[in-house]
């Protein structure tokens, strides 16, 4: 049977979980919390695996926690904020990019609009590509994938400007990838377009 202070230190733990998720923390609820005389600290360990809330990034899962072996299943295991790391990489499918790359530049047919790539590869190539809503057909750089890093850049023309796509950047396991894809219009035909980078966080 529980103790009178385990009762009040689990009612202590409900009102600090309560502050976080709902957001009354700004609102004075910690200092509140404190003067009852308990620490504010979230320190919830549902699935009693030896590590509390938040640094514990799954607490229903007592197989989730730091220092854990990643397994490659699409969760991070160990809370590192990776999924998969050290699983074989098969970066070939469609991919949603947050956040979405827009912009819009008259003298640029087509204009960028797009929030998933598609990433193809072969023992030969390598392209990303992308599809935006107003584009006819879709657009492929090509370039090159060296363990996890990747690259890739084309270039395109209009009556009387050119510009090209670049993008580079990295795998973070089979679900993950980081880059920086810009737009970066020729200084001998420059459009009347500035320059622009995105950085974009890809996921499956």
């Amino acid at each position: 049977m529980a103790t009178r202070d385990e009762d009040q230190r689990r009612a202590h733990d409900l009102r600090c979980l309560l502050c976080l998720f709902v957001g009354l923390a700004e609102a004075g609820c910690v200092e509140e919390l404190a003067r009852d005389g308990a620490s504010a600290e979230v320190t919830s360990d549902s699935d009693d695996d030896g590590v509390s809330f938040p640094a514990d990034c799954h607490d229903g899962d007592p197989t989730v926690l730091p220092g854990a072996v990643e397994v490659c299943d699409g969760i991070d295991n160990n809370c590192d904020d990776v999924r998969d790391e050290g699983c074989d990489l098969e970066p070939t499918g469609r991919w949603a990019v947050s956040p979405p790359v827009e912009f819009d530049c008259s003298s640029v047919p087509g204009v960028l609009d797009f929030d998933v790539i598609f990433i193809e590869e072969s023992e030969s190539y390598f392209t990303f590509g992308f599809q935006g809503p107003r584009y006819g057909a879709s657009t492929r750089l090509y370039g090159a994938r060296s363990g996890l890093d990747f690259s890739g850049s084309m270039s395109q023309a209009n009556i009387g400007c050119s510009w090209d796509y670049e993008v580079s950047g990295s795998f973070l396991g089979p679900y993950q990838f980081e880059a920086t894809f810009s737009f970066i219009p020729s200084e001998g035909a420059p459009c009347g377009c500035t320059e622009r980078h995105w950085r974009l966080a890809g996921a499956r």
